[in-house]
């Protein structure tokens, strides 16, 4: 029995274009967040969706209530699809960040694994919520095809883990807003898809 898996960051918000870190900050989507939420709906339209979980934060929340329109699904929040808690890095933009803390910036960049936000939380922390989030929701939604709507932070670390990547190389690859990446999972054998898939993008403004 196969499930199927679909995750997607939320679309663009005015912190992200910015560059501020955001994590728990309840931002919504700006107007290009938008009309990327709605080129993803549109790609999804044809496809079957049982089922989608959110952040509880505004911005995945809204992302995910867009592409749920044509399913006639609403999003149901899952606090451990939440992002970072950024502590003291709170709403600060990233190079203000890696002046006032260049080596955990470095860190977070090189290997989070064993970092330690000040006023935050660890990334062991954020594993261990995200990972039993995923787990407890493909549990319920076994051989059904459901769509997960979170942040880069948590679907990084989601993807990572799943993966067997170690957190040395989790800098090589990104998911960026309303990208699309897929995984199936049959019999506790995860296969990853599609990563960070951006075709639904073409033609309009990104991060």
């Amino acid at each position: 029995m196969t499930t199927t898996v679909y995750l997607t960051r939320h679309g663009q918000t005015k912190w992200n274009s910015a560059g501020r870190m955001m994590g728990w900050a309840d931002e919504d989507i700006n107007e290009l967040g938008r009309a990327q939420a709605e080129r993803l709906a549109a790609r999804m339209a044809t496809m079957h969706l049982d089922a989608i979980y959110t952040s509880p934060l505004k911005r995945a929340v809204t992302t995910g209530a867009i592409v749920g329109k044509s399913h006639g699904l609403e999003p149901v929040p899952v606090q451990g699809l939440i992002e970072i808690n950024y502590g003291v890095w709170e709403g600060l933009p990233r190079t203000e960040v890696r002046k006032r803390w260049p080596e955990l910036q470095q860190q977070l960049h090189d290997d989070p694994s064993e970092l330690a936000i000040p006023g935050g939380e660890t990334f062991k922390q954020l594993e261990v919520r995200v990972v039993g989030a995923f787990n407890e929701i493909v549990k319920a939604e076994e051989g059904r095809e459901i769509l997960m709507v979170s942040h880069q932070g948590i679907l990084k670390v989601l993807v990572a883990e799943l993966m067997g990547i170690s957190y040395r190389d989790w800098g090589k690859f990104e998911i960026r807003n309303a990208s699309l990446s897929t995984l199936t999972i049959n019999n506790g054998h995860i296969h990853l898809i599609t990563l960070n898939d951006l075709s639904h993008l073409e033609g309009i403004s990104s991060e």
